[in-house]
């Protein structure tokens, strides 16, 4: 039997922790984007997103704004840096069968030097 695969070993930018902000390099990887009113427009891309800041979020979708709030107004000029394209969020869970209040999501902001 294979072993089970771990991205969060393989891949540590796919591990964050909750409250703290932390600065990764993001390797260029395929993904399959989609926003919910958009679900029948998923579409698999290549993204190469390099430097950027990143956290984990616990809670609603709906309340990433102050998690968002902090990344943008504090994490990013402490650090000097500026917007090096959208921000985007890697869904942890699902919210089908998660409880609003525990669901985990990777905040992530693509950042270059100010």
């Amino acid at each position: 039997m294979a072993d089970k695969y771990d991205v969060k070993r393989e891949l540590p930018c796919y591990s964050a922790s909750r409250g703290r902000f932390e600065v990764i390099d993001v390797p260029e990887l395929n993904y399959c984007m989609a926003k919910a009113p958009a679900a029948e427009q998923v579409r698999f891309e290549r993204l190469a997103e390099g430097r950027s800041v990143q956290t984990l979020h616990l809670g609603s979708y709906d309340h990433e704004g102050p998690t968002l709030a902090r990344l943008h107004d504090e994490c990013m000029p402490e650090h000097g840096f500026r917007f090096d394209g959208r921000h985007h969020e890697v869904y942890l869970g699902d919210p089908r069968r998660t409880a609003p209040e525990k669901l985990r999501t990777i905040i992530r902001q693509p950042v270059a030097p100010a």
